[in-house]
């Protein structure tokens, strides 16, 4: 369980808007993570992420749950 801080939501989110108006496929949003460490990893979701820039949150097993 790592604790991490959102970087970014709106581009993956505009991207996947986009792209489902021309080609009617699903959206998915893609929420860029800074890991406590430095790193930084994607995270792909199917729904509209709930955290913001800024928000704690775990990576665990892929997913994003709330951190503290």
């Amino acid at each position: 369980n790592t604790i991490a801080t959102i970087v970014g939501v709106a581009g993956g989110a505009y991207a996947g808007h986009q792209i489902e108006k021309t080609q009617r496929k699903s959206t998915h949003y893609e929420v860029d993570v800074r890991m406590s460490g430095g790193e930084r990893r994607t995270v792909t979701l199917d729904t509209e992420p709930v955290w913001r820039t800024g928000d704690k949150v775990k990576v665990q097993n892929g997913k994003l749950t709330a951190g503290s």
